[in-house]
Protein backbone atom coordinates (compact mmCIF):
# COMPACT_ATOMS: atom_id res chain seq x y z
CA UNK A 1 0.00 0.00 0.00
CA UNK A 2 0.76 3.86 -0.50
CA UNK A 3 2.98 5.44 2.06
CA UNK A 4 1.20 8.59 1.20
CA UNK A 5 -2.61 9.48 0.41
CA UNK A 6 -4.23 12.27 -1.51
CA UNK A 7 -8.11 11.91 -0.80
CA UNK A 8 -10.48 14.20 -2.49
CA UNK A 9 -13.84 14.09 -0.69
CA UNK A 10 -17.14 16.02 -3.35
CA UNK A 11 -20.36 16.71 -1.47
CA UNK A 12 -23.02 16.54 -4.58
CA UNK A 13 -20.87 13.74 -6.59
CA UNK A 14 -23.36 11.48 -8.60
CA UNK A 15 -22.33 8.00 -9.33
CA UNK A 16 -25.12 7.94 -12.01
CA UNK A 17 -22.91 10.48 -13.64
CA UNK A 18 -19.40 8.90 -14.01
CA UNK A 19 -18.28 5.82 -16.51
CA UNK A 20 -16.90 3.38 -13.80
CA UNK A 21 -20.71 3.33 -12.63
CA UNK A 22 -22.52 2.82 -15.67
CA UNK A 23 -23.14 6.40 -17.22
CA UNK A 24 -23.45 6.34 -21.00
CA UNK A 25 -24.69 9.63 -21.37
CA UNK A 26 -21.61 11.71 -19.44
CA UNK A 27 -18.18 10.76 -20.82
CA UNK A 28 -15.82 10.67 -18.09
CA UNK A 29 -12.30 9.14 -18.88
CA UNK A 30 -9.70 10.28 -16.17
CA UNK A 31 -12.46 8.45 -13.87
CA UNK A 32 -12.76 5.39 -16.13
CA UNK A 33 -9.14 4.77 -16.27
CA UNK A 34 -8.40 5.34 -12.06
CA UNK A 35 -10.86 2.38 -11.90
CA UNK A 36 -9.26 0.36 -14.56
CA UNK A 37 -6.00 0.63 -13.06
CA UNK A 38 -6.98 0.81 -9.31
CA UNK A 39 -10.01 -0.48 -6.57
CA UNK A 40 -13.80 0.54 -7.39
CA UNK A 41 -16.46 0.15 -4.94
CA UNK A 42 -19.90 -0.69 -6.30
CA UNK A 43 -22.31 0.38 -2.95
CA UNK A 44 -20.73 2.54 -0.73
CA UNK A 45 -23.69 4.20 1.59
CA UNK A 46 -22.94 7.64 3.47
CA UNK A 47 -23.75 7.18 7.31
CA UNK A 48 -25.07 10.20 7.73
CA UNK A 49 -26.09 13.63 5.92
CA UNK A 50 -23.92 15.53 7.67
CA UNK A 51 -20.85 16.17 5.99
CA UNK A 52 -18.54 16.37 9.30
CA UNK A 53 -20.01 13.53 10.87
CA UNK A 54 -19.83 11.18 8.12
CA UNK A 55 -15.93 12.59 8.02
CA UNK A 56 -15.66 12.17 11.66
CA UNK A 57 -16.65 8.54 11.62
CA UNK A 58 -13.99 7.97 9.14
CA UNK A 59 -11.27 9.89 10.61
CA UNK A 60 -11.98 8.37 13.84
CA UNK A 61 -12.32 4.56 12.57
CA UNK A 62 -10.35 2.06 14.21
CA UNK A 63 -6.51 0.89 13.10
CA UNK A 64 -5.35 -1.30 16.01
CA UNK A 65 -5.27 0.37 19.19
CA UNK A 66 -5.42 3.93 17.13
CA UNK A 67 -7.72 5.57 15.14
CA UNK A 68 -6.77 6.22 11.60
CA UNK A 69 -5.93 10.03 12.02
CA UNK A 70 -3.32 8.98 15.02
CA UNK A 71 -2.33 6.23 13.35
CA UNK A 72 -1.33 8.38 9.89
CA UNK A 73 -0.29 11.24 12.31
CA UNK A 74 2.65 8.93 13.14
CA UNK A 75 3.90 8.81 9.26
CA UNK A 76 3.64 12.61 9.40
CA UNK A 77 1.70 15.70 9.41
CA UNK A 78 -2.26 14.99 7.61
CA UNK A 79 -3.63 18.30 6.36
CA UNK A 80 -7.22 19.30 5.36
CA UNK A 81 -8.01 21.46 2.58
CA UNK A 82 -11.08 23.08 1.94
CA UNK A 83 -11.77 25.87 -1.18
CA UNK A 84 -14.02 28.93 -0.33
CA UNK A 85 -14.80 32.42 -1.35
CA UNK A 86 -12.59 34.78 -1.08
CA UNK A 87 -15.63 37.40 0.19
CA UNK A 88 -16.70 34.99 2.55
CA UNK A 89 -16.46 35.84 6.42
CA UNK A 90 -13.67 35.02 8.56
CA UNK A 91 -14.41 32.31 10.94
CA UNK A 92 -12.45 31.88 13.90
CA UNK A 93 -8.96 29.91 14.19
CA UNK A 94 -9.59 26.69 16.07
CA UNK A 95 -6.55 24.83 17.80
CA UNK A 96 -6.01 21.20 18.36
CA UNK A 97 -3.89 19.95 20.71
CA UNK A 98 -0.98 20.09 18.45
CA UNK A 99 0.61 23.58 18.31
CA UNK A 100 1.51 23.11 14.64
CA UNK A 101 -3.20 23.30 14.35
CA UNK A 102 -4.66 26.21 12.38
CA UNK A 103 -7.21 27.29 10.01
CA UNK A 104 -6.30 29.78 7.86
CA UNK A 105 -8.41 31.88 5.81
CA UNK A 106 -12.41 31.56 6.24
CA UNK A 107 -15.76 30.34 5.47
CA UNK A 108 -17.76 30.09 2.76
CA UNK A 109 -20.67 32.19 1.19
CA UNK A 110 -23.09 29.11 1.49
CA UNK A 111 -23.76 27.89 5.07
CA UNK A 112 -20.43 29.26 6.63
CA UNK A 113 -21.24 26.94 9.63
CA UNK A 114 -20.78 23.74 8.21
CA UNK A 115 -17.60 24.77 6.95
CA UNK A 116 -16.47 25.61 9.98
CA UNK A 117 -18.63 22.56 11.64
CA UNK A 118 -15.85 20.56 9.54
CA UNK A 119 -12.65 22.62 10.35
CA UNK A 120 -13.62 22.24 14.21
CA UNK A 121 -13.72 18.53 13.73
CA UNK A 122 -10.67 17.90 11.69
CA UNK A 123 -8.61 19.86 13.84
CA UNK A 124 -10.36 18.62 16.72
CA UNK A 125 -9.76 14.76 16.22
CA UNK A 126 -6.01 15.84 15.44
CA UNK A 127 -5.36 16.70 12.02
CA UNK A 128 -2.18 18.79 12.14
CA UNK A 129 -3.57 22.12 9.90
CA UNK A 130 -6.84 23.27 8.12
CA UNK A 131 -6.30 25.36 5.34
CA UNK A 132 -9.37 27.18 3.56
CA UNK A 133 -8.06 27.83 -0.02
CA UNK A 134 -9.46 31.43 -0.78
CA UNK A 135 -11.47 31.54 -4.17
CA UNK A 136 -10.59 34.22 -6.87
CA UNK A 137 -14.94 35.33 -7.81
CA UNK A 138 -16.57 33.85 -11.00
CA UNK A 139 -19.51 36.15 -12.04
CA UNK A 140 -20.31 34.07 -14.94
CA UNK A 141 -19.59 30.18 -16.47
CA UNK A 142 -15.96 30.33 -17.16
CA UNK A 143 -14.05 30.20 -19.96
CA UNK A 144 -11.33 28.51 -18.94
CA UNK A 145 -10.78 25.80 -16.85
CA UNK A 146 -8.01 27.12 -14.76
CA UNK A 147 -10.74 30.05 -13.63
CA UNK A 148 -13.02 27.89 -12.03
CA UNK A 149 -12.98 26.93 -8.21
CA UNK A 150 -11.94 23.36 -8.71
CA UNK A 151 -9.34 24.36 -11.03
CA UNK A 152 -8.37 26.84 -8.13
CA UNK A 153 -8.16 24.05 -5.77
CA UNK A 154 -6.54 21.76 -7.33
CA UNK A 155 -3.77 24.57 -8.02
CA UNK A 156 -3.47 25.08 -4.60
CA UNK A 157 -3.41 21.29 -3.85
CA UNK A 158 -0.74 20.81 -6.53
CA UNK A 159 1.51 23.49 -5.14
CA UNK A 160 0.76 21.94 -1.77
CA UNK A 161 2.27 18.29 -2.95
CA UNK A 162 5.53 19.81 -3.43
CA UNK A 163 8.84 18.16 -5.45
CA UNK A 164 10.10 15.02 -4.77
CA UNK A 165 13.50 15.40 -3.32
CA UNK A 166 16.04 16.96 -5.96
CA UNK A 167 19.46 17.83 -5.68
CA UNK A 168 19.43 16.99 -1.86
CA UNK A 169 16.57 19.06 -1.18
CA UNK A 170 14.32 17.68 0.86
CA UNK A 171 10.46 17.00 -0.23
CA UNK A 172 7.60 18.50 1.46
CA UNK A 173 6.85 16.88 4.52
CA UNK A 174 2.75 14.87 4.63
CA UNK A 175 1.59 11.71 5.03
CA UNK A 176 -1.97 12.44 3.95
CA UNK A 177 -3.21 15.79 2.12
CA UNK A 178 -7.16 15.47 2.25
CA UNK A 179 -9.31 18.20 -0.10
CA UNK A 180 -13.37 18.51 0.37
CA UNK A 181 -15.40 20.69 -1.69
CA UNK A 182 -18.65 21.19 -1.92
CA UNK A 183 -18.71 22.82 -5.17
CA UNK A 184 -20.78 21.07 -6.82
CA UNK A 185 -23.39 22.21 -4.82
CA UNK A 186 -22.81 25.45 -4.76
CA UNK A 187 -21.99 27.07 -8.06
CA UNK A 188 -21.79 25.18 -11.25
CA UNK A 189 -18.69 27.58 -13.25
CA UNK A 190 -17.58 24.35 -15.20
CA UNK A 191 -17.03 25.97 -19.35
CA UNK A 192 -19.88 24.68 -21.07
CA UNK A 193 -17.21 23.83 -24.03
CA UNK A 194 -16.69 20.74 -21.68
CA UNK A 195 -20.21 18.99 -22.79
CA UNK A 196 -20.34 19.57 -26.46
CA UNK A 197 -23.82 19.50 -27.86
CA UNK A 198 -24.11 17.26 -31.96
CA UNK A 199 -25.86 19.71 -34.38
CA UNK A 200 -28.03 16.62 -34.79
CA UNK A 201 -28.79 16.69 -31.70
CA UNK A 202 -30.69 20.30 -32.05
CA UNK A 203 -34.04 21.00 -33.38
CA UNK A 204 -34.07 21.96 -36.76
CA UNK A 205 -37.17 23.41 -38.61
CA UNK A 206 -38.31 20.74 -41.02
CA UNK A 207 -38.68 21.10 -44.53
CA UNK A 208 -41.75 19.76 -45.05
CA UNK A 209 -44.55 20.76 -42.21
CA UNK A 210 -46.88 17.81 -42.86
CA UNK A 211 -44.06 15.43 -42.42
CA UNK A 212 -43.02 16.93 -39.39
CA UNK A 213 -46.95 16.65 -38.08
CA UNK A 214 -46.42 12.88 -39.25
CA UNK A 215 -43.73 11.73 -37.36
CA UNK A 216 -42.73 10.75 -34.09
CA UNK A 217 -41.44 13.78 -32.51
CA UNK A 218 -44.06 15.75 -34.49
CA UNK A 219 -46.77 13.60 -32.45
CA UNK A 220 -44.30 14.53 -29.24
CA UNK A 221 -44.29 17.79 -29.62
CA UNK A 222 -48.58 18.40 -30.74
CA UNK A 223 -48.89 16.29 -26.62
CA UNK A 224 -46.20 18.82 -25.04
CA UNK A 225 -48.41 21.68 -26.91
CA UNK A 226 -51.79 19.85 -25.97
CA UNK A 227 -50.87 19.95 -22.29
CA UNK A 228 -49.90 23.76 -21.93
CA UNK A 229 -46.04 22.60 -21.53
CA UNK A 230 -43.73 25.23 -21.29
CA UNK A 231 -40.96 25.86 -24.09
CA UNK A 232 -37.97 23.29 -24.11
CA UNK A 233 -35.11 25.29 -22.38
CA UNK A 234 -31.47 25.07 -24.06
CA UNK A 235 -29.31 21.58 -23.97
CA UNK A 236 -27.44 23.59 -21.57
CA UNK A 237 -28.20 26.08 -18.75
CA UNK A 238 -26.84 29.63 -17.93
CA UNK A 239 -25.85 30.79 -13.86
CA UNK A 240 -23.62 29.62 -11.47
CA UNK A 241 -26.27 28.24 -9.24
CA UNK A 242 -27.00 24.90 -9.05
CA UNK A 243 -30.80 23.70 -9.08
CA UNK A 244 -33.22 22.89 -5.87
CA UNK A 245 -36.84 22.09 -7.94
CA UNK A 246 -39.35 19.79 -8.67
CA UNK A 247 -40.60 19.16 -12.30
CA UNK A 248 -43.70 19.13 -12.81
CA UNK A 249 -46.28 18.27 -15.32
CA UNK A 250 -46.34 21.55 -17.29
CA UNK A 251 -42.10 21.76 -17.22
CA UNK A 252 -41.00 20.39 -20.65
CA UNK A 253 -39.26 17.01 -20.59
CA UNK A 254 -36.46 18.61 -21.65
CA UNK A 255 -35.47 20.11 -18.90
CA UNK A 256 -34.14 17.08 -16.91
CA UNK A 257 -32.01 16.38 -20.12
CA UNK A 258 -30.71 20.02 -19.86
CA UNK A 259 -29.61 19.66 -15.87
CA UNK A 260 -28.06 16.35 -16.70
CA UNK A 261 -25.77 17.88 -19.31
CA UNK A 262 -25.26 21.09 -17.39
CA UNK A 263 -24.50 18.99 -14.02
CA UNK A 264 -22.37 16.93 -16.25
CA UNK A 265 -20.01 19.75 -17.39
CA UNK A 266 -19.38 20.18 -13.62
CA UNK A 267 -18.36 16.49 -13.16
CA UNK A 268 -16.14 16.82 -16.69
CA UNK A 269 -14.08 19.30 -15.28
CA UNK A 270 -13.67 17.40 -11.98
CA UNK A 271 -12.19 14.42 -14.51
CA UNK A 272 -10.25 16.56 -16.17
CA UNK A 273 -8.50 17.99 -13.05
CA UNK A 274 -7.98 14.23 -11.96
CA UNK A 275 -6.30 13.37 -14.89
CA UNK A 276 -3.98 16.01 -14.32
CA UNK A 277 -3.29 15.29 -10.75
CA UNK A 278 -3.25 11.90 -11.59
CA UNK A 279 -0.53 11.81 -14.22
CA UNK A 280 1.54 14.23 -11.69
CA UNK A 281 1.88 11.71 -8.93
CA UNK A 282 2.45 9.29 -11.57
CA UNK A 283 5.60 11.05 -12.22
CA UNK A 284 6.27 11.25 -8.20
CA UNK A 285 8.76 8.61 -7.12
CA UNK A 286 7.36 8.85 -3.07
CA UNK A 287 4.87 6.07 -3.65
CA UNK A 288 1.48 8.87 -3.56
CA UNK A 289 -2.10 6.97 -3.54
CA UNK A 290 -5.03 8.51 -5.20
CA UNK A 291 -8.42 8.03 -3.35
CA UNK A 292 -11.54 9.80 -4.76
CA UNK A 293 -14.69 9.54 -2.46
CA UNK A 294 -18.29 11.26 -2.20
CA UNK A 295 -19.73 12.00 0.75
CA UNK A 296 -23.50 12.80 -0.84
CA UNK A 297 -24.92 12.39 -4.07
CA UNK A 298 -27.30 14.67 -6.11
CA UNK A 299 -31.00 14.10 -7.78
CA UNK A 300 -31.14 13.75 -11.30
CA UNK A 301 -34.49 13.56 -11.74
CA UNK A 302 -35.97 10.87 -9.44
CA UNK A 303 -39.44 11.83 -8.66
CA UNK A 304 -38.95 14.69 -10.63
CA UNK A 305 -36.46 16.65 -7.90
CA UNK A 306 -33.36 18.16 -9.26
CA UNK A 307 -30.42 19.45 -6.44
CA UNK A 308 -28.70 18.39 -3.83
CA UNK A 309 -30.38 16.71 -0.65
CA UNK A 310 -33.76 17.82 -2.34
CA UNK A 311 -37.07 15.74 -2.15
CA UNK A 312 -37.32 12.68 -0.36
CA UNK A 313 -34.54 10.72 0.09
CA UNK A 314 -33.36 8.42 -2.87
CA UNK A 315 -30.78 6.35 -3.00
CA UNK A 316 -28.51 8.29 -5.68
CA UNK A 317 -28.08 11.05 -3.00
CA UNK A 318 -26.50 8.68 -0.18
CA UNK A 319 -25.15 5.96 -2.42
CA UNK A 320 -21.57 7.32 -3.94
CA UNK A 321 -18.67 7.06 -5.60
CA UNK A 322 -15.43 5.44 -4.39
CA UNK A 323 -11.88 4.44 -6.14
CA UNK A 324 -9.06 4.11 -4.75
CA UNK A 325 -5.55 3.77 -6.81
CA UNK A 326 -1.94 3.32 -6.09
CA UNK A 327 1.36 2.66 -8.06
CA UNK A 328 1.29 -1.63 -8.78
CA UNK A 329 -2.43 -2.08 -7.91
CA UNK A 330 -3.49 -2.94 -11.42
CA UNK A 331 -0.42 -5.74 -12.20
CA UNK A 332 -1.34 -7.24 -8.67
CA UNK A 333 -2.64 -10.92 -10.09
CA UNK A 334 -4.82 -10.98 -6.58
CA UNK A 335 -6.73 -7.94 -7.30
CA UNK A 336 -8.86 -8.51 -10.47
CA UNK A 337 -11.80 -7.56 -11.08
CA UNK A 338 -10.88 -4.52 -8.96
CA UNK A 339 -14.11 -3.78 -8.21
CA UNK A 340 -15.54 -4.62 -4.63
CA UNK A 341 -19.13 -5.21 -4.81
CA UNK A 342 -19.93 -5.72 -0.94
CA UNK A 343 -22.29 -3.02 0.91
CA UNK A 344 -20.02 -0.98 2.61
CA UNK A 345 -20.35 2.46 4.71
CA UNK A 346 -18.21 5.16 3.64
CA UNK A 347 -15.68 4.86 6.74
CA UNK A 348 -15.11 1.37 6.40
CA UNK A 349 -12.74 2.12 3.64
CA UNK A 350 -10.40 3.62 5.85
CA UNK A 351 -9.00 0.24 6.89
CA UNK A 352 -7.81 0.36 2.94
CA UNK A 353 -5.89 3.25 3.56
CA UNK A 354 -3.80 2.01 6.02
CA UNK A 355 -0.03 3.57 7.04
CA UNK A 356 2.99 1.53 6.22
CA UNK A 357 6.18 2.22 8.19
CA UNK A 358 8.71 2.57 5.60
CA UNK A 359 10.49 -1.11 6.37
CA UNK A 360 7.09 -2.89 5.59
CA UNK A 361 6.34 -4.42 2.23
CA UNK A 362 3.85 -2.49 0.61
CA UNK A 363 1.83 -5.56 -0.74
CA UNK A 364 1.06 -6.91 3.14
CA UNK A 365 -2.10 -5.46 3.27
CA UNK A 366 -3.62 -6.54 0.23
CA UNK A 367 -7.18 -8.88 0.77
CA UNK A 368 -6.78 -12.45 -0.96
CA UNK A 369 -8.73 -13.73 -3.44
CA UNK A 370 -10.81 -15.49 -0.74
CA UNK A 371 -12.07 -11.90 0.63
CA UNK A 372 -13.34 -10.69 -2.89
CA UNK A 373 -15.21 -13.49 -2.94
CA UNK A 374 -16.95 -13.03 0.10
CA UNK A 375 -17.77 -9.32 -0.67
CA UNK A 376 -19.28 -10.73 -3.52
CA UNK A 377 -21.98 -12.85 -1.78
CA UNK A 378 -25.24 -11.03 -0.51
CA UNK A 379 -24.89 -10.92 2.97
CA UNK A 380 -27.05 -9.28 6.18
CA UNK A 381 -25.47 -6.62 6.57
CA UNK A 382 -27.23 -3.11 6.56
CA UNK A 383 -26.16 0.75 6.74
CA UNK A 384 -28.46 2.88 8.44
CA UNK A 385 -28.36 6.92 7.43
CA UNK A 386 -28.62 9.66 9.71
CA UNK A 387 -30.69 12.27 8.11
CA UNK A 388 -33.29 15.05 9.54
CA UNK A 389 -35.30 14.83 6.19
CA UNK A 390 -36.43 10.99 7.02
CA UNK A 391 -37.13 8.83 10.29
CA UNK A 392 -35.53 5.87 8.97
CA UNK A 393 -32.77 5.20 6.05
CA UNK A 394 -32.08 1.73 5.70
CA UNK A 395 -30.05 0.30 3.18
CA UNK A 396 -29.23 -3.43 2.73
CA UNK A 397 -28.08 -5.61 -0.14
CA UNK A 398 -31.36 -6.56 -0.92
CA UNK A 399 -33.17 -3.58 0.08
CA UNK A 400 -33.52 0.37 0.66
CA UNK A 401 -36.01 1.41 2.88
CA UNK A 402 -36.92 4.92 3.61
CA UNK A 403 -39.81 6.23 6.23
CA UNK A 404 -40.60 10.01 6.32
CA UNK A 405 -42.03 10.61 9.75
CA UNK A 406 -45.03 8.82 10.45
CA UNK A 407 -45.81 7.79 6.77
CA UNK A 408 -45.98 4.36 6.01
CA UNK A 409 -42.53 3.22 4.91
CA UNK A 410 -41.39 2.81 1.53
CA UNK A 411 -39.42 -0.19 0.30
CA UNK A 412 -37.46 -0.56 -3.08
CA UNK A 413 -35.20 -3.85 -4.49
CA UNK A 414 -31.43 -3.65 -4.94
CA UNK A 415 -29.73 -3.46 -6.65
CA UNK A 416 -32.67 -3.62 -9.45
CA UNK A 417 -34.24 -0.76 -8.72
CA UNK A 418 -31.59 1.58 -9.30
CA UNK A 419 -33.67 5.32 -8.59
CA UNK A 420 -36.12 3.78 -6.40
CA UNK A 421 -39.03 4.12 -9.00
CA UNK A 422 -41.39 0.90 -7.81
CA UNK A 423 -42.08 0.91 -3.83
CA UNK A 424 -43.36 -2.43 -3.28
CA UNK A 425 -43.76 -2.11 0.97
CA UNK A 426 -47.48 -3.00 0.37
CA UNK A 427 -46.16 -6.35 -1.27
CA UNK A 428 -43.88 -6.88 1.39
CA UNK A 429 -45.09 -6.13 4.82
CA UNK A 430 -42.68 -8.91 6.72
CA UNK A 431 -39.84 -7.47 4.55
CA UNK A 432 -40.49 -3.94 6.23
CA UNK A 433 -41.09 -5.16 9.65
CA UNK A 434 -38.41 -7.10 10.04
CA UNK A 435 -35.70 -4.21 8.55
CA UNK A 436 -37.33 -1.54 11.17
CA UNK A 437 -37.71 -3.83 14.21
CA UNK A 438 -33.76 -4.54 13.38
CA UNK A 439 -32.84 -1.02 12.65
CA UNK A 440 -34.73 0.02 15.85
CA UNK A 441 -32.82 -2.68 17.87
CA UNK A 442 -29.41 -1.29 16.55
CA UNK A 443 -30.43 2.44 17.08
CA UNK A 444 -30.82 1.95 20.64
CA UNK A 445 -27.89 2.34 21.26
CA UNK A 446 -26.17 5.74 21.32
CA UNK A 447 -25.33 7.10 17.95
CA UNK A 448 -21.73 8.40 18.74
CA UNK A 449 -20.80 4.88 20.01
CA UNK A 450 -21.86 2.86 16.71
CA UNK A 451 -21.31 2.43 13.34
CA UNK A 452 -24.24 2.43 11.39
CA UNK A 453 -23.18 -1.42 10.51
CA UNK A 454 -24.62 -4.60 11.27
Amino acid sequence: MPRRWIVLSFEGLSNLALGPYGSSWNATPRFDRLAATGVTWDRVIIPNEDVAETLRRFWESPLGSRTWIEAWRDQGPVELLLPRDADSPPIEAVRSGSAEADVEGGARNVSPSSMTKLAETALGLGFDACTLIDLEPRQAVCQEVDATGLGQTFAALIDRIGSPEIDGVEPEDWSVLWVHSDLLTRCWDAPHWLFPIDDDEQDTEPDDPAEDYMSESGAADRAVAERGVADAPPPLLPGLLPPAIKLGPTDHPDWTTSWMQTYGCQVRLLDYWLGLLADLIAQDPRDIGLAVLGTSGFSLGQDGWVGHRVGPIRSPQIQVPAILHWAGVAGHADWAPLRWPALEPLERLASWLVPVPPSANITSANPSPEAWARAATPGEASVLTVSSRASQVITTSEWFLVRQGDSPAQLFLKPDDRDDINDIADRCPEIVAELIRSAEGTSSADPADGDGFS
